[in-house]
């Protein structure tokens, strides 16, 4: 298949294997209505010449399927073929999401209790409390990489929450709020503590609405809390950040390598290596190692957010940004666990 893969002459291919199951449990009116499972499993082949990329994929996984992806993703070249080595080592690398239990082997009536107990416990915390919706979502997802420079991967990349959404009534207004808990966890993380936290902080996001005013007009200060405003810091900063965007010269950090983008006490990371958080990552989508990479450096920027194709654009090396939609999609370098 690489070998297909590169056969007008491609500079380098590599093939995208992936295995997904996801379920979801939904609790809403004191009933379990909504319960489902999704299965993905398919490969994407893409070929690489200098900075454009073809791409085939297929969810046949027979070998004249597989051919045909490889002989589109060929098509992005037009110049003699090279022979990819034949010669392959597994990659080595740091498991970041341990496991006892596999969430898609524990049975729909283990993960029942929780959700039951989410909705019995918001009820419980306030007389307010009118409404609840709760729901635990787990996805197991396994990868294979392989790639025409010698390079196997794989790896088994769990990720699920527990959530509750509360609606509350008060001198005839309604209020709505909820929170969740999860990442890359062992089912056994789902305690009654974090149970209890989980709905203590959904039914107190909602109750705290009833008091809150809107703020005057204008400029003025704002205080940011740590959690759900590093959003701000995704989309306005670390979006920019992502090589794909600089090396189109479309980001406003597209010159700024080396110069001062903010001041000095701020330092804005982008980590893989996270124990058990979603945007970790043993490996990424093109097979290079998950890692800690520093961005911004007290102030200065020092680094993009690079795949391959960028990687060899500047000269450096990728951070283990590539990542992809699905097997359906190609690479681009996006963040993983971004924090400032």
């Amino acid at each position: 298949m690489l070998a297909e893969a590169l056969s007008r002459g491609g500079d380098f291919a590599d093939l995208y294997f992936e295995h997904s199951i996801s379920n979801w449990v939904l609790l809403e009116d004191g009933k379990v209505n909504r319960a489902y499972c999704d299965v993905i499993l398919g490969v994407g082949i893409r070929t690489v010449k200098g900075d454009q990329v073809g791409y085939g994929f297929t969810q046949e996984l027979t070998e004249k399927s597989m051919l045909n992806a490889a002989s589109t993703a060929a098509t992005i070249a037009s110049s003699k073929a090279e022979e990819p080595s034949g010669k392959f080592v597994w990659l080595k690398t740091k498991n970041y999401y341990p496991l006892k239990t596999l969430l898609t082997s524990v049975p729909v009536k283990s993960k029942l209790p929780l959700v039951q107990s989410a909705n019995d416990r918001c009820f419980a915390l306030s007389p307010l409390v009118v409404k609840v919706r709760a729901g635990f979502y787990d996805q197991q997802k396994r990868i294979l990489v392989v790639t025409s420079d010698g390079t196997k991967a794989e790896d088994l990349q769990p990720r699920n929450y527990l959530y509750a959404t509360t609606v509350a009534e008060k001198n005839g207004k309604r209020e709505r709020a909820g929170w969740n808990k999860g990442g890359r966890m062992d089912f056994s993380y789902y305690t009654p503590a974090v149970v209890e936290e989980i709905v203590k902080t959904a039914v107190d996001r909602t109750l705290v609405l009833f008091d809150a005013v809107q703020p005057p007009a204008g400029e003025m200060p704002c205080v940011l809390g740590p959690g759900v405003t590093g959003v701000l810091l995704h989309e306005a900063i670390g979006h920019g950040m992502e090589a794909d965007f600089n090396r189109k010269k479309i980001s406003t950090f597209s010159t700024m390598i080396g110069k001062k983008v903010a001041e000095p006490f701020v330092t804005i990371i982008d980590d893989g290596t996270m124990p058990n958080h979603l945007g970790s990552i043993n490996v990424d989508d093109e097979g290079t190692p998950g890692q800690r990479t520093v961005l911004v450096d007290k102030g200065i920027l020092s680094s993009y957010m690079y795949d391959k194709i960028s990687a060899r654009h500047y000269k450096v090396e990728s951070t283990g940004n590539g990542r992809r939609q699905n097997y359906q999609h190609y690479i681009q370098p996006r963040m993983r666990n971004t924090i400032m």
